[in-house]
């Protein structure tokens, strides 16, 4: 067991502070460039150029002097989503057909590789919660599963292969999570557990399985599911139920994996991850965002922007926040900051038995990991409009800064 202090970590990865160009597309501020028709006869206009890297279109071509007819709106650009269409077709000659309005653009395309801001193995968040910030961080994407869950376990039973280090010759601190993202079946379910999900959002529980596969074990959640970390030093692994005290420790287990990541090994009796060997699975499309932790008291919740009401804060440390419906937050210096297209710190949280807990943060203050943090959580307003955090501990004290005094936050209108 270790004090729940201990660091806890997911790739939330932010985008590389929206200042990074992306290749092969035009200039953000561009949009496609139209085509031109021919000038007698009336060629039919070109369909627009590639749209600009936030997925805009080009504008529709342009028809020939004569009889040309006017072309579509470009296909959408190396952005989140796909473009529109041009607004209008291309214009007819004297007595030509005016071109009818550009058609939507098709799906936007993925970044370069070499200059995509959401590293290798992971991808764009988007839509994963309301939050007008989500397409900005990453999720991990699981790994797909090689074999079938019972040759997975027949090649692991009789392997000599285990590794107690996942990246051998790696920092020992550093998060291996990417390798366990996905669903895991257990080889022997008569040792415990059916089956156990890893999410990418930082977050476990337990399967059982059906007829439609394995589904979330039903009823009190609360010895069922929480949050884990999983590092590279001995294969270390946290986890710590969703009912747990804001004091209270994390169950810790080593696992051994496979060099083909195909099955791993608990080696300790711990309640969330029985003792035994598991097979990958075939991951859930929903990658564990449908498990999201508890982010409300009996009254009232975080969710929303947030600005810090700089009496007794160092201006230093006066900030916005936004903490979405998912367990995700974001921060940056200053009060009255756009938070959709500019934040510099992020991290999940929970609100849990005795207050809040930031189950991961990353950039705020001289923090050398991303350290989880303790506070009581008082909400001072009838209307849910101020919330009050004290630190109870916190794993980067006194480098946080951000928080690390009494700090009462002003939700916006």
């Amino acid at each position: 067991m270790v004090d729940r202090r201990t660091m806890t970590l997911w790739v939330l990865v932010e985008i590389a502070a929206c200042g990074g160009r992306l290749t092969g597309v035009p200039d953000s501020t561009d949009a496609g460039a139209p085509g031109v028709g021919g000038s007698r006869t009336g060629g039919t206009g070109a369909t627009g150029g590639l749209g600009d890297s936030t997925g805009s279109a080009g504008v529709g071509g342009f028809g020939g002097a004569s009889t040309g007819t006017g072309a579509g709106g470009g296909s959408g650009g190396f952005g989140a989503a796909g473009g529109t269409g041009g607004p209008v077709g291309g214009s007819g000659g004297a007595s030509g057909k005016a071109g009818s309005g550009g058609v939507s653009g098709a799906a936007g395309g993925a970044r370069d590789s070499g200059t995509s801001a959401c590293p290798s193995g992971t991808t764009p968040a988007s839509g994963r919660s309301s939050a007008c910030w989500i397409s900005r961080v990453c999720e991990v994407r699981p790994i797909q599963p090689t074999y079938s869950v019972a040759e997975a376990c027949m090649r692991a039973a009789s392997s000599k292969a285990w590794m107690s280090k996942p990246i051998p010759g790696g920092d020992p601190w550093m998060d291996v999570k990417a390798l366990l993202v996905g669903q895991w079946i257990a080889c022997n379910p008569a040792d415990g557990i059916e089956a156990i999900e890893f999410g990418a959002n930082g977050r476990f529980r337990h399967l059982v399985k059906s007829a439609d596969g394995y589904v979330p074990v039903s009823g009190n959640p609360a010895t069922e599911r929480g949050f884990y970390w999983y590092v590279n030093e001995g294969g270390e692994l946290d986890l710590s139920d969703d009912n747990v005290d804001l004091m209270a420790t994390m169950d810790v287990d080593y696992l051994e994996i496979l060099p083909t990541r195909e099955a791993i090994r608990s080696n300790t009796i711990a309640p969330g991850f029985p003792k035994g060997i598991y097979a990958r699975g075939k991951p859930s499309p929903s990658n564990g965002w449908d498990n999201p932790p508890n982010i409300e008291t009996p009254t009232c919740r975080l969710v929303g922007t947030w600005d810090t009401d700089p009496i007794g804060i160092s201006p230093q440390y006066l900030a916005s926040y936004s903490f979405d419906e998912a367990g995700n937050f974001v921060v940056t210096p200053g009060t009255a900051v756009d938070l959709c297209t500019n934040h510099t710190m992020h991290g999940t949280y929970a609100i849990v038995p005795g207050g809040l807990m930031l189950t991961h943060s990353v950039g705020m203050g001289k923090c050398g990991f991303p350290d989880r943090a303790g506070f009581s959580l008082d909400f001072t307003a009838a209307t849910c409009s101020q919330a009050r955090l004290t630190v109870v501990w916190d794993g980067c004290s006194p480098d946080r800064g951000y928080l690390s005094q009494p700090t009462t936050l002003v939700k916006r209108q």
